[in-house]
């Protein structure tokens, strides 16, 4: 990395590593401009000549942990799909329904004063007398 050259991701900082070189970090694989373009589809204009392609830690950091993040979301959403697919409603069980139709036809009074046996039984309607 030369002298005045700036981090390709915020423009303030000086590079410490370059976008497209492979690097090891805990046994894990980064290439910063991979991860740029997986994480943000941020695709970075890079030619094996150019000297300018560089990314600072402090920006290496972050990129590491928006990557982190994303895969922990796409993690969680396949764990949520498995279970909220796993998940089945019981079959409840039929029963008869009951229908009355002895009472559909409007005359409930009728077949209920039939039934209990007052045929001769009138109804008559209170008044109100008691002012």
């Amino acid at each position: 990395m030369s002298y005045g050259i700036v981090c390709r991701c915020c423009l303030v900082r000086t590079p410490d590593k370059d976008l497209k070189t492979q690097y090891t970090i805990l046994g894990k694989s980064e290439i910063y401009a991979d991860m740029l373009k997986e994480c943000f589809e941020i695709q970075i204009p890079l030619s094996p000549e150019d000297d300018d392609c560089g990314i600072c830690e402090v920006c290496i950091t972050r990129l590491r942990d928006a990557s982190d993040f994303k895969l922990q979301v796409q993690e969680c959403q396949r764990e949520f799909l498995e279970k909220f697919n796993a998940f089945t409603v019981k079959e409840l069980k039929e029963e008869m329904s009951d229908d009355f139709d002895d009472f559909k036809n409007g005359d409930d009074n009728k077949k209920l004063v039939e039934m209990l046996g007052f045929k001769d039984v009138a109804i008559k309607k209170r008044s109100d007398k008691r002012r």
